[in-house]
């Protein structure tokens, strides 16, 4: 694999690990004869597309491209809005309906407020709960600081963690070994990616354009 312009390999790490698992590294120094096939049909299916999108644009030319201009429009809260109503509006119907909206949107505020509060019974059962002590920062704002402080304990049982997922990483990448349980699902998985999924059609596409048959046999 030729290096990237920041001097980094384009040969992914993963890879590495695969083909040292399976043995394969060997085979990116074969002659890639397999792909300028795969090539050569793909840009014939490309052109042949192509080639129908031309035709189709000269018989119906699409028409002159207009910008869409946004209007600006000023946007206030339910409050404001029904203080406006109130001082400008004299349908009474109307005023009804804006004081309705401006209680439904109490109602929304009040529901955040409720998930505020199931935020903060879910820190203290997780400090609660710790195996640890946990310092928490002073704020003038005892929620927030309650929030913070359950914050920060995830964050330090993460970096703890981190330590553990590395060493067994490395530990796995040393011994050649994935930690995939079952290869022939992932291949088979592979098979069925949408790209590699569409690159195939394409190809076959390209074969029967070219007037040979619609199969890999090439």
């Amino acid at each position: 694999m030729t290096p990237n312009q920041d001097g980094s390999s384009s040969y992914p790490e993963f890879y590495k690990l695969y083909d040292g698992h399976l043995n394969t590294g060997d085979l990116l120094n074969l002659p890639n004869i397999r792909g300028e096939k795969e090539e050569r049909y793909w840009r014939l299916d490309w052109d042949r597309k192509k080639a129908i999108k031309d035709e189709e644009e000269l018989k119906n030319p699409k028409p002159p491209y207009v910008p869409i201009v946004t209007p600006e429009y000023l946007h206030k809260g339910s409050e404001e809005l029904l203080s406006y109503v109130k001082l400008f509006e004299k349908d009474e119907h109307i005023i009804e309906l804006f004081r309705l909206n401006d209680l439904d949107m109490q109602e929304v505020r009040r529901s955040h407020s409720d998930w505020d509060d199931e935020n903060i019974d879910e820190s203290l059962q997780l400090l609660f709960e710790a195996s640890e002590p946990v310092t928490m920062e002073a704020n003038d704002d005892y929620e927030l600081a309650i929030v913070n402080c359950a914050q920060k304990y995830i964050n330090q049982m993460i970096i703890e963690e981190l330590d553990v997922v590395f060493e067994e990483y490395n530990m796995l990448a040393e011994l050649k070994i994935s930690k995939s349980e079952n290869l022939d699902e992932l291949m088979e998985l592979k098979k069925t990616a949408s790209p590699r999924k569409y690159y195939d059609t394409d190809i076959l596409d390209g074969r029967e354009a070219s007037g040979e048959p619609r199969d890999y046999n090439f």
